[in-house]
């Protein structure tokens, strides 16, 4: 994955659905990422070039972990002059 600045977008799917009482998390390199929510898109920003780790986290009305994914693993990359795309 290539990106200058640092952003990516994360899309998940969920099965079964959620409930509208539960919410998810993203979690990046072991660091919550954002707000709880119920949107299954998830935008980083300023992310660092090299190797992450992502995992998405469902949580009951409660916080309370209720189920997670497993961890993936991605790699981003910047273009430079002396490495372009």
């Amino acid at each position: 994955m290539f990106s200058n600045q640092g952003e990516v977008l994360v899309q998940s799917q969920v099965i079964p659905a959620l409930t509208s009482q539960h919410k998810l998390r993203l979690v990046l390199d072991n660091t919550q990422q954002s707000p709880v929510q119920q949107s299954n898109t998830f935008r980083l920003l300023g992310v660092e070039r090299g190797a992450h780790q992502l995992q998405l986290q469902a949580l009951d009305q409660n916080g309370k972990l209720i189920a997670e994914s497993s961890v993936t693993t991605f790699y981003l990359r910047k273009t430079t002059i002396t490495s372009p795309k």
